[in-house]
């Protein structure tokens, strides 16, 4: 029966998302009888199926909902903005009863069901009124939230440490605590090593730091909103260390060394000194005295919490499901087929081998250009089968837009294309809450008030577009809006203020929209609700960037803004460009190369040997990565160069060798080698050496931040 229940759960999920966009879509066309009857059979099917399996709770919350829409399609009622804000409460309490029962506000059923009997008793006690019960006052409307069930857990290092005179200024360390605890799940280590001797303690003093774990499905925003007003007299770090959105993640973690060196306790030299000694780092780190017993304590505990974190959620994956079409799975079976095929085929060669007979080269030359063929194959389709489109997540934004347009008293639409743009799974999940800060603070900070835009000859409804299109190996995602635009003036002032540029600096508006990435940039004086705060679209650019992919904004006043993100199709395989760099060796993307050739005199231009290359009467810039990597070994005669484009960027990079096209499985960085940013993964090649694989936007950002 648990495995029929998953079934009622998945299929519900499916019927709630279509109600939720139906509801939407309702109350733009009320007359709409089939979107009506689409909405009652969805909530019908909940009921029923609810009721087979055990859920009769649901059952009996759904039933007067469902009559509600029954009334509806009997014209009995007719739709209103009251009724669709209901019936979304609705969607929204059956999803908390099926997905997270125990979050459940107990009064929250009964208060809908309030204001659904308020339409459906007068009907019910005297059928010749509906006429006045259409008439009568309409009820209250029932306070929405969107539930955050599906949303997927991130786990946050926070490391708090206020100032001595925390104490002084009236501020409390416990509330703070137990806002956390209100997010998630806590694990609190106080690090009490800097406590003077009983006689010399002034207790109007704080001597205490804190590092606190925390697993939630709330964004690093609503953490550091807790502590926003002891930010000023007190030092935060709030950084992610497991990400439910990442993939291939196991349920090991770090090594007691990486945590230290993560927390700053010791550097990176030390940690390859302890390691070398085959000892257990945290007793040599204590028996030489680099670090303290709380801090062992506090790196040994975020290494246990961080597996138990990874194993509890292993567990509620097992049971997920995928919806795959059934072709893809006629081509994978039919490829595993030839695979076995091959197999037999490798055995049978073996076999005649140990029996003394010979093999030619041709024959083990043509198996093994059908086991490249077939694991090609057999890449593309297993990463395709984990492909799925954009529409449920586009979706999604309809019911956003619709709520924070009614918060805010501004009239906005949502208008979305390509939807059916294909990204893997994973990196949708991760897409969706920096998606979902650009549209709040397009709709928040973007648009102006009716009146405004009446005054400047635009329609009254602002509009906010999402185009997602496939461009090479990366999908381009466009949010565009037609409000106000950026100003670049009121950017430059709130950067000077901040002081992250000078007075006398001389930026671009292009350079100058890009510093709204700045951590806590915000040119809203006060904030909101929803916005203001400066701490959303940095957190924007660090998930993007993440991804290994790239945000830009572009602006025109009065027109509108619009951020371009631009995404991977994938985060596990590429194909990419094997190229040796000394004794290293390293991998770039080949969906960004753009050609390769022999470096030669006469691609200097003359006079500007240090900055650009001439490539058929094109002046690009270039990086040598010997120079950059600092690569002592001796200077090949002959090199090469390959030229790669990021968005607009083109940039030509300097190698010894070009070794040639490369199948890449990417695995992520050790922490210990998250300063080199020039760096995205690294990769394991045939031989088991390990190559890095650079990050191209990263170096198209060195190169125009030096031009």
């Amino acid at each position: 029966m648990a495995d029929q229940s998953e079934y009622y759960r998945e299929e519900a999920r499916e019927l709630l998302e279509l109600i939720e966009q139906k509801l939407i879509d309702l109350e733009n066309q009320p007359e709409d009888t089939e979107l009506l009857n689409a909405i009652f059979r969805a909530f019908h099917t909940i009921k029923g199926s609810g009721s087979m399996f055990g859920y009769d709770e649901v059952a009996e919350f759904t039933h007067e909902i469902e009559t509600l829409f029954d009334y509806l399609r009997e014209k009995r009622i007719s739709s209103n903005k009251q009724i669709i804000d209901i019936a979304l409460s609705a969607r929204d309490h059956i999803s908390d009863l099926i997905f997270s029962p125990e979050t459940l506000d107990p009064t929250a059923g009964e208060s809908i069901l309030k204001s659904v009997r308020s339409y459906l008793e007068p009907l019910q006690s005297s059928p010749e009124s509906s006429q006045a019960a259409e008439q009568q006052p309409a009820p209250p409307p029932v306070k929405e939230s969107v539930p955050e069930s599906d949303a997927l857990e991130t786990t946050f290092r926070i490391t708090f440490s206020p100032q001595r005179e925390f104490f002084l200024r009236g501020a409390k360390v416990l509330p703070l605590l137990q806002e956390l605890e209100a997010l998630g799940t806590p694990l609190i280590f106080a690090h009490t090593g800097e406590v003077p001797p009983l006689e010399q303690i002034d207790p109007e003093l704080c001597y205490t730091n804190w590092t606190i774990l925390l697993t939630t499905t709330k964004t690093r925003n609503a953490i550091q909103d807790i502590f926003i007003f002891v930010e000023d007299y007190s030092d935060l770090h709030i950084n992610v260390i497991d990400d439910a959105a990442q993939l291939d993640i196991t349920s090991e973690y770090k090594r007691i060394g990486e945590i230290l060196y993560e927390q700053g306790y010791v550097d990176q030299e030390t940690v390859e000194s302890i390691m070398k000694q085959k000892e257990r780092f945290g007793e040599v780190a204590m028996k030489q005295g680099i670090v303290s017993k709380d801090a062992i304590d506090s790196a040994l505990g975020e290494q246990q919490y961080v597996r138990e974190v990874r194993r509890r959620r292993q567990q509620q994956q097992s049971g997920t499901t995928i919806r795959v079409k059934s072709e893809k799975l006629d081509n994978l079976v039919n490829l595993v087929g030839e695979i076995v095929t091959l197999q037999a085929r490798l055995a049978q060669y073996t076999e005649s081998a140990h029996d003394g007979d010979t093999v030619s080269v041709a024959e083990l030359e043509n198996v093994s250009e059908n086991m490249d063929r077939l694991t090609t194959e057999l890449r593309e389709n297993t990463m395709d089968i984990r492909m799925i489109p954009l529409a449920e997540t586009f979706n999604s934004f309809h019911r956003l837009v619709r709520d924070l347009s009614a918060e805010l008293g501004k009239e906005v639409e949502l208008v979305t294309s390509g939807a059916e743009t294909e990204l893997d799974k994973n990196i949708i999940d991760a897409l969706n809450d920096p998606l979902v800060h650009i549209i709040r603070n397009s709709i928040d900070h973007g648009f102006e008030s009716s009146e405004e835009r009446q005054k400047a000859g635009k329609p009254v409804s602002g509009t906010v577009s999402i185009n997602a299109e496939h461009s090479g190996a990366n999908v381009l995602i466009k949010i565009q809006d037609d409000g106000r635009g950026l100003s670049s003036e009121k950017i430059r002032k709130k950067a000077i203020q901040r002081g992250i540029i000078g007075q006398d600096s001389k930026l671009s508006d292009k350079d100058l929209y890009s510093l709204i990435f700045s951590p806590g940039f915000s040119t809203t004086e006060t904030a909101t609700s929803v916005s203001g705060r400066g701490v959303g679209m940095d957190v924007v650019k660090r998930n993007i960037e993440q991804l290994r992919g790239k945000v830009r904004i572009d602006s025109q006043p009065n027109l509108g803004t619009t951020v371009t993100l631009t995404i991977p199709l994938t985060l596990s395989i590429i194909d990419g460009l094997l190229v040796s760099i000394g004794p290293e060796r390293y991998v770039i993307n080949l969906s960004a190369v753009e050609e390769c050739f022999e470096l030669t005199p006469d691609l200097f231009p003359e006079g500007q040997r240090n900055e650009y290359l001439s490539i058929r009467g094109e002046i690009v810039p270039y990086i040598d990565l010997r120079e950059l990597f600092a690569v002592k070994t001796a200077v090949p005669q002959f090199r090469e160069i390959t030229v790669v484009k990021a968005g607009e960027s083109k940039v030509a990079l300097i190698v010894d060798s070009i070794i040639g096209q490369h199948q890449t499985v990417i695995k992520p960085l050790n922490a210990a080698l998250n300063f080199i940013q020039e760096v995205s993964g690294s990769t394991i090649l045939g031989d088991g050496t390990i190559a890095f694989i650079l990050d191209i936007n990263k170096l198209t950002e060195k190169i125009s931040t030096a031009v």
